[in-house]
């Protein structure tokens, strides 16, 4: 999969980054302060807590633009295991609601990032998707045998910290 991400340099833009960390997201970007961090991490292993490890599978390539619409993304849509992402979605959000923070979109399209770039106007997001495209044909293979991914940590990120809750 490297090989087609580097690739996607050539196709899409010379600025055109590898995700490191593959994962799917479960908030928006929020900022706490630090004595705030201990809480949320507890609240949100109790509210985990009892929430089985899962598969999922990843049906398709597409592009992303971030809210602020200066970052574009190509990454796999998950398919299968949608639904246990979106039971665990809740759970996320019931703590994010009670810490005072925004939930997640009320209409979440699951995915993992593989490559972002910055874009500032319609011909980068352009240049994105047409790599998004050949991406999604060169990777065919590769999504198939991605199709039985476990999920079996959330993980929680601030800034340098990492906190790693097991599921199950």
């Amino acid at each position: 999969m490297r090989d087609e991400i580097e690739a996607l340099k050539i196709i899409g833009s010379k600025d055109m980054q590898s995700c490191e960390a593959l994962h799917v997201s479960l908030t928006r970007p929020f900022y706490v302060q630090e004595h705030q961090i201990s809480a949320f991490v507890e609240a949100l292993q109790t509210s985990v807590r009892g929430y089985g490890q899962f598969a999922v599978g990843f049906e398709r390539v597409s592009t992303y633009v971030n809210e602020r619409g200066n970052r574009g993304f190509v990454a796999l849509d998950v398919g299968a295991g949608r639904n246990s992402i979106g039971g665990l979605l809740d759970r996320v959000d019931r703590v994010m609601e009670r810490m005072g923070k925004r939930a997640f979109y009320s209409r979440p399209r699951f995915h993992v990032s593989l490559a972002w770039m910055r874009v500032k106007g319609e011909q980068q997001i352009k240049a994105l998707e047409a790599a998004s495209e050949w991406l999604g044909t060169a990777m065919q293979e590769e999504i198939l045998y991605l199709a039985a991914t476990q999920i079996d940590t959330l993980v929680c990120v601030f800034g340098n910290r990492r906190f790693r809750i097991t599921l199950g």
